[in-house]
C-alpha cells in the first residue's frame, strides 16, 4: 500500500513539474549546445551505487551543437573523487541561466524521477 501511495505521489510531482524540466531543458541545449541531462554515479543507501540524474550547468564557453538528439540523450560521468560542496562562485558555470539554476537547486529537480 505505500509502494502504491509513493508511486502515486511521484506521478504527480512528475506531472506538475515535467514543463518547468523541459523548458529548462531546451534552455540549456540551445544556451549550451550539449546535452542537457547528465548523470552522476553517487554511493546509496549500504553503499550502493546508484546514477544521479540533474541537468547541466557547467559547460564549455564554445559553443558546438553535437544535434537535435542530443536534448533527448542523457550524457553520464563517472567522476572518481565525487561531489564537491556547492560554492557561492564557480568559475566554471558561465552562463546567467546555469547560475539561477544552482542558486535555486533547479539542476536537482531531475532526481525526483
Amino acid at each position: 500500500m505505500v509502494d502504491a501511495a509513493e508511486r502515486l505521489a511521484a506521478a504527480i510531482l512528475l506531472s506538475a513539474i515535467a514543463p518547468l524540466l523541459l523548458a529548462l531543458a531546451l534552455a540549456i541545449y540551445l544556451r549550451s549546445g550539449r546535452a542537457p541531462w547528465i548523470a552522476h554515479r553517487r554511493v546509496g543507501q549500504r553503499g550502493s551505487e546508484l546514477w544521479v540524474l540533474k541537468l547541466r550547468t557547467m559547460w564549455d564557453k564554445r559553443r558546438s551543437f553535437a544535434g537535435l538528439g542530443s536534448l533527448f540523450t542523457i550524457e553520464y560521468v563517472d567522476d572518481e573523487t565525487g561531489p564537491g560542496l556547492k560554492g557561492p562562485c564557480d568559475c566554471r558555470v558561465t552562463s546567467a541561466l546555469a547560475r539561477f539554476c544552482r542558486r535555486h537547486s533547479l539542476d536537482e529537480l531531475p532526481q525526483l524521477v
